[in-house]
């Protein structure tokens, strides 16, 4: 059973899938809020699961993916050198 927790992981692999922009899952968090502050994403009425609609707008999405990694919200973590 997965946990409100795991919502912004679930919506990053939803998103994944369906578009064709590349979504670094470090992103999950923000692409998460973004979802609800801007709608895309509707909590539905349940009992005993959280659910959610998810409707992205893809060229809303593209956008503010742009605007974000351009003013820095959003960065590729550095990845770590091997020794081997």
């Amino acid at each position: 059973m997965q946990s409100e927790e795991d919502a912004p992981d679930l919506h990053h692999r939803f998103l994944d899938k369906r578009s064709p922009l590349p979504l670094h899952g470090s992103w999950a968090g923000w692409l998460w809020d973004r979802g609800i502050d801007n709608g895309e994403i509707v909590p539905l009425q349940s009992v005993g699961i959280s659910a959610y609609r998810c409707s992205p707008r893809a060229e809303e999405l593209r956008e503010d993916l742009s605007d974000a990694v351009a003013s820095g919200r959003l960065t590729l973590p550095r990845e770590e050198a091997s020794d081997g």
